[in-house]
């Protein structure tokens, strides 16, 4: 769906610096100028008029995207030549490096055909220089969106989840009437009260996800932050020349679920794994869950969901829980890289920790609270 600006936003209070849109977090928006020039601090300040709490980034260039796709974006913002090209390599560099990040464009008046073009090749919006006051609305029409393609994504998972639950449930009633121990086999019970249950469980989560104000903080079954990720980067990597690696993921049925930002915890695993892939020297692309009660310092349940390349899948899954290291700091890079990701998961009452696990392997590990008993399917 292509994104189109709306109306410029009322002001809000100088005083309010909460994010705008809210979407039941603290949480601030992530928006990248390419090449933006001197006009760089009017955007800005059409941002901070509007109440957009943003973490704004720049580059000079499409070259300078890469480190930035290390941290989660909302918005690229491309000042673009006549025929649109730095805005369509934009997008190709977004896309080549795993990410789902809109790129809007901003043209000079002459450049019509550029603007009729552009959506058609995947621009999400296209912005006149001269009215930074439709940045804002534009921003958000680009979170709502996000959130809309992961709710519709969350919904396929427990919808194929609902799928594998159902199935068994006819076929264990056959059995029950035709075993030789009668109809109270406890095995053949067992079975269609596990899938009965889960299913409940299923359509419980489906009718949150239907109902549910956008802006609200979701219900999220934690095996599908791993799953959805995993699948994104099968497409991403699969793609490739040569022997690109592969991606597993590995958790329990009965692993829970969190509550939460549903398109910013996606946004920090997927960031996390292309950090594991720059690190590590080769090997598979593993997300791996595990229950962590008591691990995030505070009292209740807790999940870990992590994210590790480096080794065989088969050695990934089976090896012993690598332990919590220091993060470890590049050469010219800032004292914590991890900065805007541990930002994301701290405001979800978590912890995100570097895994050290060897010179020539690289993982993370997300620490989150869980708000569902371990034996909930979905």
């Amino acid at each position: 769906m292509t994104l189109q600006p709306d109306r410029p936003l009322p002001a809000r209070d100088a005083g309010e610096r909460t994010p705008w849109p809210a979407f039941g977090l603290a949480l601030r928006a992530g928006l990248h100028l390419v090449a933006p020039g001197p006009e760089a601090g009017r955007w800005r300040a059409a941002l901070a008029a509007a109440g957009v709490d943003a973490r704004v980034s720049e580059s000079a260039d499409v070259a300078g995207l890469r480190p930035a796709l290390r941290d989660p974006l909302d918005l690229i913002l491309v000042w673009d030549d006549a025929a649109g090209e730095r805005a369509l390599a934009a997008r190709a560099a977004v896309v080549r490096e795993g990410m789902e990040v809109p790129v809007a464009a901003v043209l000079s008046p002459g450049a019509a055909a550029a603007a009729l073009a552009l959506p058609a090749a995947g621009v999400a919006a296209v912005l006149a220089p001269g009215l930074p006051e439709l940045l804002p609305g534009t921003l958000e029409r680009a979170l709502r969106e996000a959130r809309l393609v992961t709710r519709e994504a969350l919904i396929g998972r427990i919808a194929h989840d609902l799928n594998n639950l159902l199935a068994p449930i006819p076929l264990a009633v056959q059995l029950l009437q035709r075993a030789p121990g009668g109809p109270g086999a406890a095995g053949h019970l067992g079975a269609v009260d596990l899938a009965t249950r889960g299913s409940m469980a299923g359509v419980r989560g489906l009718s949150e996800l239907l109902s549910a104000p956008a802006e609200a903080p979701l219900r999220i079954p934690a095996k599908h932050l791993l799953a959805l990720p995993a699948r994104h980067w099968r497409q991403v990597l699969g793609g490739r020349s040569g022997d690109p690696p592969g991606v597993l993921s590995d958790y329990p049925s009965d692993l829970g679920s969190v509550r939460g930002d549903a398109v910013r915890l996606l946004q920090v695993l997927t960031c996390l794994a292309r950090r594991a892939l720059d690190r590590a020297a080769g090997g598979d692309l593993l997300f791996r869950g595990r229950r962590a009660d008591g691990e995030t310092g505070e009292p209740g349940p807790s999940i870990e969901l992590r994210v590790v390349c480096g080794a065989s899948g088969f050695q990934a899954a089976t090896e012993p829980e690598a332990p919590a290291g220091p993060e470890p700091a590049a050469a010219g890079a800032p004292a914590d890289d991890l900065a805007a990701l541990r930002e994301v998961v701290e405001a979800h009452g978590g912890r995100l920790r570097t895994l050290a696990i060897g010179p020539e392997a690289a993982g993370f590990a997300v620490l989150l609270p869980a708000v569902a008993a371990a034996g909930a399917a979905a």
